[in-house]
């Protein structure tokens, strides 16, 4: 294949030359093949070129995964513009300060999504039907180093950082994965991942340069492992780019499918990718045991890299810690001491032509991350502070050790401590505030805030502070868990103590106290499932699952339990997201059992 101009939509076309009727994107919402893609993508293009988008000019797209939201991205980068990512889930305030840091006065929404009313900005619907515009002449001439798209990171002074990744650094890494990772036309590549994340990035050019197929997967297949492996044997999912404590809750699901599913899934299923947080050796054992030849890879890597810059395979027998492997072609690594000096164990540091631009309006915060590379023969070449710790092997690969701040992975997301911090501090009681990730298990964590609220302060206890969080943080960031100490431990020095923190016994989580325990059955089922997932005793049908320390993780995890324990399989993930109380819950699985009962009743009296 030709270089495509330093631009992914050229090799998109180029797919779409060579096989105009293969299937591109298979959603719930819609199916495109590549000349249907590539021409609603260029109809998009046009219509915005005519309302002055073009180079480094930022739009916003707020939508779930689904068929709209792919034409809006490509659309946006065929222009020459700047994609901005907006979780539709997140609060209003968080959108909304988004839209203003970054300049956008266009954003593009599915039609069901929630207005975001900022001063300026238009807001258009993305619609899944004919295209918006017919494609008129040819689009704006591209410069490789112009910015393609910019994704928030969590930050530490309490605002997101908006990462800019140039055309060419997206060219570059779309090329290096399509090669190393050997995706084809005959892949069929899961998408997954939230759309305001670099791995949904990922998980679209990856497959679309390649002339393979995305399979978007709904918030209602990912939150239910079970369902989502169903669509997964439906659709012959071939590459699975997931987190490794997702993969570890998919694999005990797939366990207790019939054995003709599980067949299924292991003849299509030839590649898993996991990312976002250290991989465990206990979860590469089971996945070998059973699917024994399925390809794994441990992949490695940040927003300000454009994404994954190395990989390592990892095999049957494997014992922790799994290396983070050996750089992408086009990538170095630097083991460096605190005098920039190499070394077998220090921070490591990323160079090539996969790195970011910077970040957006922060040139001071761009300076201290991304140095002048003293190692390469390159004028102006970069390295990127990555502020990971690592040793480095006698064989050469590296091995995770931990971070040099307060930056913590949770669950693949990147999580800034002190963004947490400061956006508790905001609350009128809240007169100091600290978030430590605590380890619960050996694979385990959740992470945990600590407020000392003022002696006059009326109204801020436990579940009014989580309840402030959820309106200002994204789900991931929220806290599991708000514990109200009369003060923070500090040092003799005077800072904070984060390891006393840490020490805390925080087995003995406060309930309702006037939640009437459980009566029925089901209440009682759901009670024990909640016991074991949350490590708490003596609930009641009052208390909620995620004001008790539950998180999205957890909730597949009690899933998962009351699948083994009921005959009947329900889409319990869907069913509690609708209400977390345990009564509520219970309710709604009796009322799902009773009319799947009922269904099998009239199937059997009609036979």
């Amino acid at each position: 294949m030709r270089n495509a101009g330093n631009n992914i939509v050229d090799f998109i076309e180029e797919q779409a030359a060579l096989h105009p009727e293969r299937s591109a994107v298979i959603s719930r919402t819609g199916e495109a093949t590549y000349r249907q893609l590539v021409s609603r993508m260029k109809s998009v293009s046009a219509w915005l070129v005519e309302r002055g988008v073009g180079p480094e000019v930022p739009v916003a797209v707020c939508a779930d995964r689904s068929l709209a939201w792919v034409v809006g991205t490509l659309g946006i980068l065929h222009t020459g513009g700047v994609y901005v990512p907006i979780n539709p889930m997140s609060p209003l305030e968080r959108r909304a300060a988004i839209l203003e840091d970054s300049g956008i006065r266009l954003l593009l929404a599915e039609p069901h999504v929630p207005e975001t009313p900022v001063a300026g900005v238009e807001v258009v619907r993305l619609d899944e039907g004919r295209p918006v515009a017919p494609a008129r002449g040819a689009r704006p001439n591209i410069i490789p180093g112009q910015a393609a798209y910019g994704i928030y990171t969590s930050g530490s002074t309490g605002r997101p950082k908006n990462v800019i990744v140039s055309h060419e650094s997206l060219w570059h890494y779309a090329d290096v994965l399509r090669r190393e990772l050997a995706i084809s036309g005959a892949d069929r590549y899961l998408h997954s991942a939230s759309t305001e994340f670099s791995a949904a990035v990922r998980q679209l050019v990856a497959p679309l340069t390649s002339g393979g197929t995305v399979v978007i997967a709904t918030r209602d297949e990912i939150r239910d492992p079970a369902r989502l492996a169903s669509r997964m044997l439906q659709l012959g999912v071939t590459v699975f780019d997931t987190v490794p404590s997702y993969l570890k809750n998919w694999l005990a699901a797939v366990s207790e499918l019939p054995r003709d599913w599980r067949d299924g899934l292991r003849a299509s299923l030839r590649l898993v990718l996991t990312t976002g947080e250290p991989l465990p050796a206990s979860t590469v054992n089971s996945l070998c045991a059973g699917f024994s030849s399925t390809r794994i890879l441990n992949l490695y890597g940040q927003t300000e890299t454009t994404g994954s810059v190395s990989f390592q395979a990892a095999d049957g027998g494997a014992s922790d810690p799994i290396p983070i492997g050996q750089p992408l072609n086009g990538s170095s690594f630097y083991v460096l001491n605190e005098a920039l000096e190499p070394s077998s164990e220090g921070e490591l540091y990323v160079s090539g032509a996969s790195l970011a631009r910077g970040y957006h309006a922060r040139p001071k915060t761009t300076a201290s991350r991304f140095l002048p590379d003293p190692f390469s023969e390159l004028p102006g070449g970069r390295m990127y502070d990555t502020g990971d710790r690592v040793v480095r092997r006698p064989d050469g690969s590296l091995v995770f050790k931990g971070r040099t701040d307060n930056q913590v992975k949770f669950h693949g997301v990147r999580i800034e401590l002190g963004e947490i911090e400061s956006a508790l501090l905001k609350h009128p009681d809240v007169e100091e505030a600290a978030v430590v990730l605590a380890q619960t298990s050996a694979e385990e964590s959740r992470l945990v805030a600590f407020a000392v609220v003022g002696r006059n302060a009326a109204c801020a206890g436990r579940d009014q502070l989580r309840a402030f969080l959820n309106a200002t943080l994204g789900e991931a960031m929220v806290p599991g868990l708000v514990v109200i100490l009369d003060a923070l431990p500090r040092t003799p020095s005077g800072k904070l103590d984060r390891p006393a923190l840490l020490r805390l016994d925080l087995s003995s989580t406060p309930r309702k106290a006037s939640s009437p325990p459980p009566q029925t059955r089901m209440e009682h089922l759901v009670a024990q499932c909640w016991e074991e997932v949350l490590s708490v005793t003596g609930l009641g049908v009052e208390d909620e699952f995620f004001e008790l320390g539950g998180d999205s993780i957890q909730a597949m995890q009690m899933v998962l339990r009351l699948q083994k324990l009921l005959t009947v399989q329900l889409p319990l993930g869907a069913l509690f997201f609708q209400d977390p109380t345990l009564g509520a819950f219970a309710r709604a699985i009796e009322e799902a059992s009773d009319y799947e009962e009922e269904a099998m009743a009239s199937s059997d009296a009609g036979s």
